[in-house]
């Protein structure tokens, strides 16, 4: 409940665009972090800091701006309603 304050509070003062693109630079910066902690034996803290960046973007970030986006334009239902 928090992280959808914070993601709204977030799309209102920089665009929708703007946070997609944050959120997804950390997501595969977590990704990447996760990969090199495979590769290369890190400690247990990286794959902790890798993990809380991912979660943290798909809260913070990719959230509401995600559903601002899709809200704000109309869609075409493909399904057709009866009567």
């Amino acid at each position: 409940m928090v992280f959808g304050h914070l993601g709204g509070r977030l799309a209102e003062r920089w665009s929708e665009r703007k946070i997609l693109a944050i959120g997804l630079g950390m997501c595969s910066a977590g990704a990447a972090g996760l990969l090199a902690a495979a590769v290369l034996h890190l400690p247990l803290t990286a794959v902790i800091l890798s993990l809380s960046a991912m979660i943290l973007a798909r809260r913070l970030y990719l959230g509401m701006p995600v559903e601002s986006l899709g809200m704000s334009r109309p869609r075409k239902s493909s399904v057709v309603s009866p009567g």
